[in-house]
């Protein structure tokens, strides 16, 4: 991937396997992994971690951890509602 990176900035022409690599990539498993940290691994602790604090909370704690991740502040509120 690094080869074909190199390739684009230097204005040739990208693979289309290298394409088809990336477009994988980010449509299929970036979202997949996203949702196993999020809603797997974080939540799943927040809930668990002794039981002392209520699944709302944990949810709304989940969803900010989701949206400031994503790094985009104009989107910030939307990225909180879907996460």
């Amino acid at each position: 991937a690094t080869a074909q990176l190199a390739a684009a900035v230097q204005g040739q022409a990208i693979p289309p396997a290298a394409i088809a690599e990336l477009t994988v990539a980010n449509v299929l498993l970036a979202p997949l992994l996203e949702e196993a940290l999020f809603r797997g691994v974080l939540l799943r602790s927040l809930v668990a971690g002794g039981g002392t604090m209520p699944a709302t909370a944990a949810i709304v704690i989940q969803a900010a951890a989701f949206a400031t991740y994503h790094l985009s502040f104009s989107e910030w509120l939307p990225l909180f509602a879907l996460g």
